[in-house]
Protein backbone atom coordinates (compact mmCIF):
# COMPACT_ATOMS: atom_id res chain seq x y z
CA UNK A 1 0.00 0.00 0.00
CA UNK A 2 1.03 3.27 -1.31
CA UNK A 3 2.00 6.08 1.88
CA UNK A 4 -0.30 8.56 2.80
CA UNK A 5 1.27 11.91 3.56
CA UNK A 6 -0.39 15.37 3.75
CA UNK A 7 0.97 18.23 3.93
CA UNK A 8 0.00 21.47 5.92
CA UNK A 9 2.10 24.33 7.59
CA UNK A 10 2.23 25.59 11.05
CA UNK A 11 3.27 28.88 13.16
CA UNK A 12 5.96 28.54 15.93
CA UNK A 13 8.36 31.04 17.23
CA UNK A 14 6.41 33.90 15.25
CA UNK A 15 7.42 32.09 11.69
CA UNK A 16 5.25 29.99 9.65
CA UNK A 17 6.72 26.12 8.68
CA UNK A 18 5.58 23.34 6.26
CA UNK A 19 5.26 20.51 8.01
CA UNK A 20 4.59 16.85 6.30
CA UNK A 21 1.76 14.44 8.63
CA UNK A 22 2.27 10.89 7.66
CA UNK A 23 -0.09 8.48 9.28
CA UNK A 24 0.53 5.07 10.85
CA UNK A 25 -0.70 2.63 9.38
CA UNK A 26 0.07 -0.38 11.52
CA UNK A 27 -0.14 1.36 15.11
CA UNK A 28 -2.33 4.25 14.90
CA UNK A 29 -1.50 7.63 15.17
CA UNK A 30 0.45 10.16 13.18
CA UNK A 31 3.94 10.98 12.44
CA UNK A 32 4.70 15.02 11.39
CA UNK A 33 7.70 16.86 10.19
CA UNK A 34 9.13 19.72 9.54
CA UNK A 35 11.52 19.42 6.42
CA UNK A 36 12.63 23.13 6.37
CA UNK A 37 13.90 22.27 10.26
CA UNK A 38 15.12 18.45 10.06
CA UNK A 39 15.39 18.06 13.69
CA UNK A 40 12.01 18.88 14.19
CA UNK A 41 10.18 15.40 14.50
CA UNK A 42 7.31 14.29 16.44
CA UNK A 43 4.19 12.34 16.77
CA UNK A 44 0.58 12.03 18.26
CA UNK A 45 -2.29 9.75 18.64
CA UNK A 46 -4.41 12.58 16.78
CA UNK A 47 -4.00 14.95 13.94
CA UNK A 48 -4.24 17.71 16.32
CA UNK A 49 -1.96 16.17 19.09
CA UNK A 50 1.08 15.72 16.23
CA UNK A 51 0.16 19.50 15.56
CA UNK A 52 0.58 20.56 18.64
CA UNK A 53 3.60 18.30 19.32
CA UNK A 54 5.44 19.36 16.13
CA UNK A 55 4.70 23.14 17.29
CA UNK A 56 6.49 22.45 20.56
CA UNK A 57 9.11 20.94 18.85
CA UNK A 58 10.13 23.36 16.40
CA UNK A 59 9.75 26.15 19.58
CA UNK A 60 12.29 24.22 21.39
CA UNK A 61 14.30 24.10 18.57
CA UNK A 62 14.37 27.57 17.52
CA UNK A 63 14.83 28.49 21.42
CA UNK A 64 18.06 26.21 21.08
CA UNK A 65 19.62 27.63 18.00
CA UNK A 66 19.31 31.40 19.41
CA UNK A 67 20.56 30.57 22.62
CA UNK A 68 23.33 28.41 21.12
CA UNK A 69 24.22 29.05 17.29
CA UNK A 70 27.77 27.56 17.39
CA UNK A 71 25.75 24.35 17.09
CA UNK A 72 24.18 24.78 14.19
CA UNK A 73 21.54 22.40 14.37
CA UNK A 74 21.19 22.48 10.69
CA UNK A 75 24.15 19.84 9.99
CA UNK A 76 22.05 17.33 11.58
CA UNK A 77 20.42 16.59 8.20
CA UNK A 78 21.76 13.67 6.71
CA UNK A 79 24.24 15.17 3.62
CA UNK A 80 24.51 18.24 5.05
CA UNK A 81 27.84 19.75 4.18
CA UNK A 82 29.64 20.54 7.20
CA UNK A 83 30.00 23.90 8.31
CA UNK A 84 34.33 25.01 9.38
CA UNK A 85 32.90 27.70 12.11
CA UNK A 86 30.66 24.32 13.47
CA UNK A 87 32.12 21.87 15.49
Amino acid sequence: MDEVEFQGSCKAGGQIFKVVLTPDLEDGGFTVQCHEKPWAISQGETIQEALDNIIDALELGLEHEREWPCLNLARLRPGAKKDKRSF
